[in-house]
């Protein structure tokens, strides 16, 4: 609020002027040149990324809400600038310890041009928005986005940013409000395993896979890979149903021995045989581990169908 004095008035009496010395106070707002109105900043001060959208094959992106409230219903504009860490604006990064994931605020999920911070803008870096007269408030949306195809450890990342509000154009403004708002993003521990073909890569959904060794009369071996991807260690445990023997509906048996990684497991007591004592985490792309399985029919063999499951067990350290 500021504040001026006047003093003087006159007033006309036959024809001459007469003096008389008045004294009074005028009030009065200021704010400067070219806008009247005083928006409000409302916006979350923890936003949890827990859940977000695919953005093309490598990100996902996640909406998020900025109310403005116009306080003198007046016309006018207004925008909103993102601060930037010393890095610069690539430098943007959620972290949990020594770990890091990337990030960046977008106007729309497809922009390619970054939010900024206010001085160091043009139009397209910040969100602009202009009150018409009676308008009361407005709801702006923009797009955090980040690498999809990431492979982390566990953990609660987080990082803060400030959101300032600027009453008038990029050109005239004046900053009106500021806020720190936190994101965060739960990374869970994650393991699981793809069997596929030798030499194949990770295939989500690919836990069950079936072995055919054919026609057989004499001993053979097959081959699958079992691919790991876990984000922390893991241990490994293997068990058949037959205890080591597949069975023909007769009741007639063919023994097999299952190796892993060249490690020849015991199956024979039913119960679960553990590979490893413990397995480091993996890459994105897993950790492939060898399976053969080589068996060893009898000369006289029934003639028929045989089966076994065996069942690989994982699970985080």
């Amino acid at each position: 609020m500021g504040m001026i004095s006047w003093t003087g008035c006159f007033r006309w009496e036959r024809g001459r002027v007469a003096r008389y010395v008045c004294m009074g106070l005028l009030l009065f707002e200021w704010g400067y040149e070219g806008n009247a109105i005083v928006p409000r900043l409302v916006v979350d001060s923890v936003v949890n990324l827990s859940s977000g959208t695919p953005h093309g094959s490598n990100n996902i992106s996640y909406a998020m809400t900025v109310r403005v409230v116009n306080e003198t219903s007046q016309s006018g504009s207004y925008f909103l600038s993102f601060s930037v860490p010393g890095g610069g604006v690539d430098a943007r990064r959620l972290s949990s310890g020594s770990s890091e994931l990337a990030y960046q605020f977008y106007r729309t999920p497809t922009s390619s041009i970054p939010l900024r911070d206010f001085p160091d803008v043009r139009a397209g870096e910040v969100l602009i928005g202009r009150f018409g007269s009676g308008d009361v408030q407005h709801v702006l949306e923009f797009t955090v986005r980040m690498a999809n195809q990431v492979w982390l450890p566990p953990g609660n990342y987080s990082d803060s940013f400030v959101l300032r509000l600027f009453s008038g154009t990029i050109d005239n403004c004046v900053e009106v409000e500021s806020q720190l708002v936190s994101l965060q993003r739960e990374i869970s521990v994650s393991t699981d395993l793809s069997l596929v073909n030798n030499g194949g890569t990770f295939v989500t959904g690919t836990s069950i896979a079936t072995l055919d060794f054919g026609l057989i009369d004499q001993e053979v071996t097959r081959s699958i890979e079992c691919v790991v991807r876990s984000n922390v260690g893991y241990n490994m445990g293997f068990s058949s149903d037959g205890g080591g023997y597949l069975s023909h509906h007769n009741g007639f048996r063919i023994p097999y021995t299952l190796s892993v990684d060249g490690l020849v497991l015991p199956l024979a007591s039913g119960g679960e045989s553990l590979l490893n004592s413990g397995f480091s985490a993996t890459a994105l792309s897993g950790r492939p581990h060898s399976l053969s399985i080589r068996l060893s029919p009898d000369d006289n063999q029934a003639a028929g169908d045989y089966s076994d499951n065996i069942r690989i067990s994982i699970w985080a350290q």
